[in-house]
């Protein structure tokens, strides 16, 4: 997701002109500011506040892998070298 986009690439994702996406992204507490440099371009940029639909969340991801299911991966690595 994105916390920071330019204006126009809103515009092109959401299939409206700057006016429209202008007063939407208004309209719904996003900030257009100023920006001098988006993709070297310069140009509006559209803020989107952070909430827990677009922030970083860290993932715990765990693994139980026994030796003993990995014994045929491993045997057939031996017999093909």
């Amino acid at each position: 997701t994105y916390q920071v986009i330019s204006l126009k690439h809103l515009g092109e994702v959401l299939n409206m002109e700057d006016g429209e996406v202008r007063k939407w992204a208004e309209s719904v507490g996003w900030a257009v500011e100023k920006s001098e440099d988006v993709g070297g371009q310069g140009g509006d940029v559209v803020k989107v506040p952070v909430g827990k639909e677009n922030s970083a969340k860290p993932q715990v991801v765990a693994e139980s892998i026994r030796f003993e299911q990995l014994t045929k991966i491993i045997g057939y690595g031996r017999v093909n070298v």
